[in-house]
């Protein structure tokens, strides 16, 4: 065997191990994207793009109420789906590892589905103000969801000093979020509204819905259970929540074994 081939093989070898490595929602998230975003390149495929993205004329008009779901899936450009994944992915593989893929993917359409909405609502009013061109603005990927994840990190610790990129310049947390929707903006030219209902919605959450919008472990067992993952549950990936490595809270709440062991207990029962 030359060195190239061996070389190739050791590649090919270590990726796999690293793909492998991934939680059963996060490697389909990360699939789910590139395989979309591939997509984008045919022409003859927009209509379905355009079918899963929350563009909120069609949204509303057009009773696309499903993009609200689905658009986070979706990144059309290659350099916002490598920064969202270096972003997002390590912190991803520990909030699923800890939670389990069940409540994982629930907390993830949840919260995404809560900033669309949000993001329908200021598309609404911009259009009052500037016209119904507002309403043709789609918001997609997950940049939004992230900068969501970052402002309710920062605002859980507010004195914290964050590094911003690679600039060895400590920002405060209570700044961050709006740090970052600065360069977004100078780097893109415009103002990109769902980043900033991702941040809107981080606010939200540690304020006020933190303790409305978290799924109770019944919850989640009955989910595991049904019919829409029973497909899913039997990958070696996958994570059930009997064995998450966390008290199956999201963001940082504290764990709560016995609740866990309640809630299982109960099902078993049932």
């Amino acid at each position: 065997m030359s060195d190239n081939q061996f070389s190739m093989n050791s590649i090919s070898d270590k990726f796999k191990s690293l793909w492998n490595s991934f939680p059963f929602m996060v490697k389909s998230i990360i699939s789910a994207t590139l395989i979309f975003y591939l997509m984008s390149w045919f022409s003859f495929m927009a209509p379905v793009l355009r079918g899963i993205i929350n563009i909120p004329y069609t949204t509303i008009f057009n009773f696309y109420i499903w993009t609200i779901f689905t658009t986070f899936l979706v990144t059309p450009s290659l350099l916002n789906i490598i920064f969202a994944f270096m972003s997002w992915v390590p912190g991803a593989m520990i909030l699923e590892r800890e939670t389990g893929s069940t409540r994982f993917i629930m907390n993830l359409i949840t919260r995404s589905a809560i900033i669309q909405v949000i993001y329908i609502v200021v598309s609404l009013f911009l259009a009052l103000l500037f016209g119904k061109g507002a309403l043709q603005l789609p918001s997609t990927g997950l940049w939004p969801l992230i900068m969501g994840d970052i402002t309710i990190n920062c605002q859980s610790n507010p004195d914290r000093d964050y590094i911003f990129l690679f600039v060895n310049f400590p920002i405060k947390g209570k700044y961050y979020p709006w740090v970052l929707i600065a360069f977004f903006t100078i780097l893109n030219f415009n103002l990109q509204f769902d980043l900033v209902c991702g941040v809107i919605f981080g606010y939200m959450y540690v304020y006020k819905l933190k303790d409305y919008i978290e799924y109770q472990n019944d919850t989640v067992l009955r989910a595991e259970n049904s019919t829409i993952f029973s497909c899913m549950v039997n990958s070696e990936s996958y994570i059930k929540i009997q064995n998450i490595s966390g008290g199956g809270y999201s963001f940082g709440n504290s764990s709560n074994e016995s609740k866990l062991k309640e809630s299982e207990n109960n099902h078993n029962a049932k």
